[in-house]
C-alpha cells in the first residue's frame, strides 16, 4: 500500500518541521532500539545474518543495516522481522523503553 502525500500543493513548512534535529534524533533512537532487539533475538535463536536474510529474501547486508539502524532502514521491516523471530508487542515495547546495555529478561 502506497503512502498518500497529503501535503501536495500545501506549504512545505510541515515537512521541514518533521526534519528537525530533535525529531531525527528520536527517530534514530527508535530504529536503534529495534535494531538492538532484532540482533538480540536473532542471536538467541542461533540464526546468522545470512540465514535470516535468506528467510526474508534479503541480503545479509540488509540485515546488518537493520541491526545497525542505518539511515533509510524501514521500521516496518524491523518490526515485522521481530514478529517473525517471535517477539510480542510487549517485547517490542520493552525494547523501546530499556536503555542500551540493559540486560533483557529471558523470554
Amino acid at each position: 500500500m502506497d503512502m498518500i502525500d497529503t501535503t501536495l500543493g500545501h506549504d512545505r513548512k510541515g515537512r521541514e518541521a518533521l526534519r528537525s534535529s530533535e525529531i531525527e534524533a528520536c527517530f534514530y533512537e527508535l530504529r536503534a532500539a529495534l535494531g538492538r532487539g532484532l540482533r538480540d533475538l536473532r542471536t538467541k535463536s542461533g540464526m546468522t545474518q545470512a540465514e535470516l536474510a535468506q528467510r526474508l529474501e534479503r541480503s545479509a547486508a540488509a540485515i546488518s543495516f537493520m541491526e545497525a539502524a542505518k539511515p533509510g532502514v524501514s521500521i516496518e521491516l524491523q518490526v515485522k522481522t521481530l514478529f517473525l523471530l517471535g517477539a510480542s508487542l510487549e517485547d517490542i515495547a520493552r525494547m523501546l523503553l530499556e536503555p542500551p546495555g540493559t540486560p533483557r529478561r529471558d523470554r
